[in-house]
């Protein structure tokens, strides 16, 4: 007697709003992943987290879950297809990235490298598309059927003559 566990089924059936906190919970964390990240690429050595680290962290934190759900990237999870989800996150981190822009490379905050403020958006861009792209893939019910595919060859009256020819 097996126990056979369907995850992708499991997940697709969960409540709107319980996927809605997964995919908000899978953002905040990109969020700080892209802040570290966007700090080791412009200083090349892993930073503390405290001080400025921390402000940059809060800000992209504070500046994207309201951008995100504003412009409805919460709003339907698992229903878009892969390049409509490039199309809507691309939209939610333009917003997003010019106002975290303007808080570190105009406004200036002590100890925050002014670069951070186009390397964490890009970084934040290549993150949630990732994440969403791959959340579509391994639970799109369409992946785990197989399908049926009929190879059709048509050929031309000369083809089929030349064929003929070369085979005698």
């Amino acid at each position: 007697m097996g126990f056979k566990i369907n995850i992708p089924n499991n997940i697709i059936k969960l409540p709107r709003i319980a996927k809605q906190i997964i995919a908000i919970i899978c953002d905040l964390s990109l969020c700080f992943i892209a802040v570290v990240a966007a700090f080791y690429l412009r200083l090349d050595q892993l930073v503390p987290l405290k001080g400025p680290v921390l402000i940059a962290i809060w800000m992209s934190i504070f500046l994207a879950l309201p951008i995100f759900w504003l412009t409805g990237l919460y709003r339907i999870i698992f229903r878009y297809s892969g390049l409509s989800i490039v199309f809507s996150v691309s939209f939610a981190i333009t917003v997003y990235g010019l106002l975290y822009f303007c808080v570190f490379a105009i406004y200036q905050i002590e100890g925050v490298p002014r670069s951070i403020g186009l390397l964490q958006p890009i970084l934040l861009l290549f993150g949630i598309i990732s994440s969403r792209l791959l959340v579509k893939f391994f639970l799109s019910p369409s992946l785990f059927k197989k399908k049926n595919i009929k190879i059709i060859l048509l050929y031309t009256e000369q083809e089929l003559l030349e064929d003929k020819l070369l085979a005698h």
